[in-house]
């Protein structure tokens, strides 16, 4: 069982890199060509809004998320 659940795990850590490479990318994009399809830099900017809106709630969801994945 614990094997499963490490497999498991190693997949997420996967994924998690995988599509935070992809953000960034996107971000690059965003910056090098204003006018794409890709531009992600509106989206990172609402995703922010929303931390922001969320008062404190959104500061400790914020370090919750920094947190979790400071430890892989």
């Amino acid at each position: 069982m614990k094997q499963a659940f490490d497999i498991v795990n190693e997949w997420l850590g996967i994924l998690t890199t995988v599509a935070v490479n992809l953000v960034l990318l996107g971000i690059i994009i965003g910056v090098l060509f204003p006018n794409s399809a890709l531009n992600m830099i509106p989206n990172v900017g609402a995703v922010m809004t929303q931390f922001g809106e969320g008062g404190f709630a959104g500061l400790i969801a914020l370090a919750i998320l920094v947190t979790w994945y400071q430890k892989k």
